[in-house]
């Protein structure tokens, strides 16, 4: 049995439990389609408050698998604790776009939050990129270093492998599917 819920903005929405193998396309038809939009619009990332409304909301206990870019002001290791001290057993898939640098290019941007809609105006140059490189590999670092020292199962999610490949690949490589 598998349960699915989609968090955004400290809410949870979720897919009531399924049974069977034919079931996985439903589950990752409802993945690829949730966004902010789908859960009520934009607005500021809440990963431990909808972890939280999760964890109260769902009674049975078991795998928790955290999908997420973990990139919260508040830090995402509030939420990693609630789904471990709620019981669950927790493994973080962190994605992550090994691109994204590239894609912004040099020159004068406007860069728009997708998740708050804010807009902010700069001037990239490739120092600065090359900053931003630095800064998203440690962030994954940090992500990883604190999995481990909490016993949690990590693995990056990397968004240039197509979604279902990737997280397939990561759960039969955990011995979470066959």
């Amino acid at each position: 049995r598998v349960s699915v819920a989609t968090l955004a903005d400290g809410k949870a929405k979720v897919l009531p439990a399924v049974r069977g193998k034919a079931r996985i396309h439903r589950v990752l038809e409802l993945l690829a389609t949730e966004s902010h939009e789908t859960m009520g619009g934009p607005g500021a990332t809440d990963l431990e408050g909808a972890v939280r409304v999760f964890a109260t909301q769902t009674k049975k206990r078991g795998l928790a698998i955290l999908v997420s870019d973990l990139y919260d002001p508040k830090g995402f290791e509030l939420a990693i604790d609630r789904l471990r001290h709620a019981r669950f057993e927790v493994v973080v898939l962190q994605i992550w776009d090994p691109r994204e640098a590239k894609r912004l290019g040099t020159g004068d941007l406007v860069l728009v939050d997708s998740e708050t809609g804010e807009r902010r105006e700069v001037t990239l140059t490739p120092e600065m990129l090359a900053r931003f490189e630095e800064a998203q590999t440690k962030h994954r670092q940090r992500a990883l270093a604190y999995c481990r020292q909490k016993q949690v199962a990590y693995a990056e999610v990397p968004i240039d492998v197509p979604w279902d490949e990737s997280v397939l690949r990561v759960l039969a490589r955990g011995g979470l599917v066959a």
